[in-house]
């Protein structure tokens, strides 16, 4: 349901419009000092307004584009209606020769002592205006036929009086409209003609009309009874357009129950008007809000969703695994000491295991002090607990070559570095040399002696050394 105030100078009446139908539910010449009875329920309306005050002004501006035509719209509205609050322009179309400059129509509502009593009593009676609608723009753009062009004349009832409003229509766009009150219903005839007369006459020289002169009758069945006589007079020639209703105000009113998205020709922004525009904005930025938070949670669920099938996925993969895998000895029935006891050993064990890299690291260490020597062959050996032995033990048997066969003395002092070498590097034990070739006689000892008239031959020496390997204990 929506309510709609009609202002006229002598006649307001608002109207209830839902479901369809319109209803006058009150009637007054002013505005009263406290709220009638059929006011209670209203809390928010729109206000038509078909007052004498409002002007109407067609004016040709420059033809430009953007900022510069909001600019000068703006300096040309305070030129013609300076500080007037009530302002409208809308621009109708281009000249089509000259300069072809844009044509605009300039409305204004000044100095109507109705309008200002109006939103006053309504400020104080916490009524919300919603905007302020023209009624001869909406008659004109909704109500009657755009295709006519030209001078129209609008007959209502206003009160007691009748309401004569003269419509300029020009490319299927109002561009100038006029109000007069008719009080005496005999004189009707006669001001119809007065005033179509003045009225196109100020058209003439503003808009440079032919001299032929055409007017359009819209009213009532019984009101264009009333002005057979005035479609008579001389010089005029009269088309008659039959309205459905009397009561122009209330179709208006109509209308714009019907469809509530219409903008309005003046916006109201003062008083009242400023807190539910606030609370309206917040509400449409806490919805956008609501609306894009939605949508991020909505995607975030949708991920969580995934994420979960993902690891149902590998959880049922981890159980399939495990009925797989061979059974793990229970712990039931040892103290804690013990499991940290047993632990303990397995990572000495760990410690202790003898890996190609911990052979391999210091056998390099030491060969890399000593490039003449060449690595032939390795093997790994066990050594068994003999009589004189007390554990067993690793231990490597190195095959290396040395180019020094030919210089047996040469060969000597380094078999002997190369030992000693083996003995002290960290990680091994003990080096000895089991066989060479070509084989050391007596006369030649590990500390580079060599006995008298002993010549070596010239080629490759080959030896074969055996290196014992640091046990756990001995490295702890």
């Amino acid at each position: 349901m929506a309510w709609v105030l009609y202002l006229g100078n002598d006649c307001q009446r608002l109207y209830r419009t839902g479901l369809g139908r319109c209803t006058c539910v009150w009637e007054g010449r002013e505005a009263p000092a406290q709220p009638p009875p059929a006011w209670k329920s209203v809390r928010k309306l729109r206000l038509v307004v078909d007052l004498i005050e409002e002007e109407f002004r067609l004016e040709h501006l420059p033809h430009v584009g953007g900022r510069d035509h909001q600019a000068l719209v703006r300096r040309r509205a305070r030129q013609l209606f300076q500080d007037v609050v009530w302002v409208r322009a809308e621009k109708l179309g281009r000249e089509s020769s000259g300069r072809r400059d844009d044509q605009m129509l300039f409305t204004a509502i000044r100095g109507s002592q109705v309008l200002e009593g109006w939103l006053a009593c309504l400020a104080d009676w916490r009524v919300q205006v919603l905007g302020l609608w023209s009624l001869p723009q909406l008659v004109e753009d909704a109500l009657l036929p755009k295709r006519f062009e030209g001078l129209r004349l609008l007959v209502y009832t206003h009160a007691e009086a009748l309401a004569l409003r003269h419509d300029f229509i020009r490319g299927g766009r109002l561009a100038f409209s006029r109000l007069t009150l008719v009080s005496r219903r005999e004189a009707l005839v006669e001001e119809v003609v007065e005033e179509s007369d003045r009225t196109w006459r100020y058209l003439s020289r503003l808009l440079h009309l032919p001299e032929e002169k055409k007017i359009q009758f819209a009213a009532a069945p019984a009101l264009l009874e009333e002005l057979a006589a005035a479609a008579e007079a001389p010089g005029w020639q009269v088309e008659e357009y039959p309205l459905a209703a009397n009561d122009l105000p209330g179709a208006a009113a109509c209308l714009l129950g019907r469809k509530l998205w219409r903008r309005p020709h003046y916006r109201y922004r003062q008083g009242t008007a400023l807190f539910p525009a606030g609370v309206y904005g917040v509400s449409l930025l806490a919805l956008v809000g609501a609306g894009l938070y939605a949508g991020y949670a909505w995607d975030r669920l949708q991920t969580l969703a995934q994420e979960a099938a993902r690891l149902a996925r590998q959880q049922a993969a981890l159980r399939r695994s495990l009925e797989h895998m061979p059974p793990v000895p229970s712990v039931d029935g040892f103290t804690p000491r013990q499991i940290e006891d047993f632990l303990t050993r397995y990572d000495r064990l760990q410690q202790a295991r003898i890996t190609p890299d911990r052979v391999l690291e210091p056998l390099a260490h030491v060969l890399d002090r000593f490039p003449r020597w060449t690595l032939t062959d390795l093997v790994w050996e066990t050594e068994k607990q003999g009589e004189e032995e007390e554990e067993d033990g690793m231990r490597v048997i190195l095959t290396l070559t040395h180019p020094s066969a030919a210089d047996p003395r040469r060969l000597a002092i380094d078999l002997n570095h190369l030992i000693q070498a083996l003995a002290s590097q960290p990680g091994l034990a003990a080096a000895r040399l089991l066989e060479s070739d070509p084989p050391l006689t007596e006369g030649v000892s590990l500390s580079g002696e060599i006995g008298a008239g002993q010549k070596g031959d010239a080629g490759m020496a080959t030896f074969k050394i055996q290196v014992s390997l640091v046990s756990a204990d001995e490295g702890e």
